[in-house]
């Protein structure tokens, strides 16, 4: 299963780059925005996803939306994702 992972802001500046697109094996299904979270950890650093969740537990201008939607009005870090989706994640005070 691969889901890509959009980032901006700080996000993407810490990646070091806009786009990953995440392989996920091994994670009991269902596979969860948590789940991707940890597993950008691994590709690009621990660093990133310890940011992500931090400020998801400060910030309620945190923005992660699954296929455009936002996780805030569906499961929060427990929606499920599947194959070929899309998850992006915006900074606090992050804009266009």
């Amino acid at each position: 299963m691969r889901v890509k992972v959009r980032l901006f802001g700080s996000f993407r500046e810490m990646a070091g780059k806009g786009e990953i697109e995440l392989p996920l094996s091994g994670y009991k299904d269902p596979i969860t925005v948590r789940d991707v979270i940890e597993a950008l950890g691994r590709e690009v650093g621990e660093e990133i996803s310890r940011k992500i969740l931090d400020s998801w537990r400060q910030f309620s201008s945190l923005l992660i939306l699954v296929n455009g939607r936002n996780i805030r009005f569906m499961q929060k870090l427990d929606t499920a994702v599947k194959d070929g989706d899309e998850v992006a994640i915006f900074p606090p005070g992050a804009g266009g």
